[in-house]
């Protein structure tokens, strides 16, 4: 099972009929009926590229009207043409057509939200967006939001998380209407709080966690993974927005930290990576590829000096594989060892094909969004709407055996990277630098996994980065 793009699109992971995938769509052009003219877009993050030691980062991406001109600003997909939401991205039912989900199916699952900071119009902006799709008011039982601590007066102060919040709370209610849904918000973006919130949603009876942040890998201790560690409950955890090792800031004059994102490396969790999504004018699916706007080779985030956006991952330094990640057909030829990769399964995450959401705390009305801060609430809704764990330990196991025994119900994902190379081969992505030295000599830091290290040899063990059949 080839791993992280291997976009194993979540339909029946746990068996249930009513989320089964099946075979995509024959793929016929996404292009709507009549000539549009071409919309150019940049995208703008909600939060800090980057987060402190010890601390997250959200990964909400905006998507702004822009010129062909303005710097990092690229061409939207004719598909979207067909798209129904308000802003122009994609609706809670193209969305729930795409992954074959009866959104209105029935659930008694309560899912938690757990973010930093505050949003003081949660509710009323979720309410909104109900009524923009036809679905019920929230209620007292419906939606519940809740400190750390558990208060249901006092809150944290800020609100530099609140479109992110709205972020998660839209796309959960859109993929799930009939979950309850708890809100935990945590006092700051650090671990300590987090994590704390974690242990709160599981306190308040979510039974699926969605957390749609993270921070580099190094500098933490092992006591972290057993704080994200909840036997029977399925932990949702995206894996980042700037690719593998988040090499992507090498274009906008940054610097890759060379590690994957935590809490995604966990080995208790579910790591969500992300797709860019096509769909056809009748709203299947047409093609589903792995999310890196940087382009193969990196044509696109060079020319235009800008980190555009990729679906995070890579091997973890600090965390070993579970056995059934760690016994997959090919998993050497990840390169990990025995080290665990980041991610299990994936769904939509390109702000290019992406969601609208509505909102009034940090975002003014709607618009379309995308990251893997997108992606983990759409697995945790689909999660909750095949029952949760039904009694697993780690949830994660179930979609490697189901995939295994029924590959028919996952839409396997074999095209594109989210390495430097963006899926070419290591040898003509190498052959692009001067002297054949290759990427990750060039910048001396780790970008994709064609190469070993920081040297020019090639690893022919591409799929940490590369999506690949099966």
């Amino acid at each position: 099972m080839s791993r992280l793009r291997t976009r194993m699109a979540a339909g029946a992971v746990l068996g249930v009929t009513a989320l089964v995938l099946g075979a995509v769509t024959s793929a016929g052009s996404a292009a709507a009926s009549g000539a549009k003219s071409t919309s150019y877009y940049k995208v703008e993050r909600t939060c800090h590229s980057a987060a402190r030691v010890n601390h997250a980062t959200c990964y909400a991406l905006r998507l702004v009207p822009a010129s062909k001109f303005t710097a990092g600003a690229n061409a939207r997909p004719a598909s979207m043409n067909a798209a129904a939401g308000p802003a122009g991205g994609y609706s809670p039912a193209q969305l729930a057509k795409a992954y074959g989900v009866n959104a209105s199916g029935s659930t008694s699952i309560t899912v938690g939200i757990v973010d930093a900071f505050d949003d003081p119009t949660a509710k009323a902006d979720l309410n909104h967006f109900d009524a923009q799709y036809g679905l019920p008011a929230e209620t007292s039982s419906s939606f519940k939001k809740v400190s750390q601590t558990g208060s249901t007066s006092t809150f944290p102060t800020g609100t530099s998380w609140a479109t992110e919040i709205t972020l998660d709370l839209d796309a959960v209610r859109g993929l799930c209407h009939k979950c309850k849904i708890v809100l935990v918000e945590a006092n700051s973006s650090s671990f300590s709080d987090l994590s704390a919130a974690v242990n709160q949603a599981v306190a308040q009876g979510a039974k699926v966690i969605s957390n749609s942040y993270g921070g580099q890998e190094s500098g933490h201790d092992s006591t972290l993974e057993s704080r994200y560690n909840h036997k029977g409950v399925v932990i949702t955890a995206s894996t980042g927005d700037d690719g593998y090792f988040s090499w992507d800031h090498q274009n906008d004059a940054g610097t890759s930290p060379g590690v994957a994102n935590i809490p995604s490396t966990l080995n208790t969790v579910v790591a969500v990576g992300g797709t860019s999504l096509q769909l056809n004018d009748n709203g299947t699916r047409s093609s589903e590829a792995v999310w890196n706007e940087n382009g193969h080779l990196d044509v696109t985030g060079n020319n235009l000096s800008s980190a555009m956006g990729a679906t995070g991952g890579g091997c973890s330094t600090l965390y070993n594989a579970q056995s059934w990640q760690a016994n997959v057909a090919n998993y050497a030829n990840t390169g990990c060892g025995s080290k665990r990769l980041a991610a299990d399964i994936s769904a939509l995450a390109d702000p290019y094909t992406g969601y609208d959401i509505y909102g009034t705390t940090g975002l003014t009305g709607w618009a379309t969004f995308g990251g893997t801060s997108l992606s983990s609430p759409l697995i945790a809704a689909m999660f909750a709407l095949a029952g949760g764990a039904h009694g697993v330990d780690y949830p994660s196991q179930t979609i490697y055996k189901n995939f295994k025994s029924t590959p028919k119900d996952f839409y396997d994902v074999t095209e594109g990277g989210n390495g430097f190379c963006g899926g070419s081969s290591p040898a003509s992505c190498k052959a692009r630098f001067t002297g054949n030295v290759g990427p990750n000599n060039f910048f001396g830091v780790q970008v994709d996994c064609g190469f070993k290290g920081t040297t020019s040899t090639l690893t022919n063990k591409t799929r940490a980065c590369d999506a690949a059949t099966g």
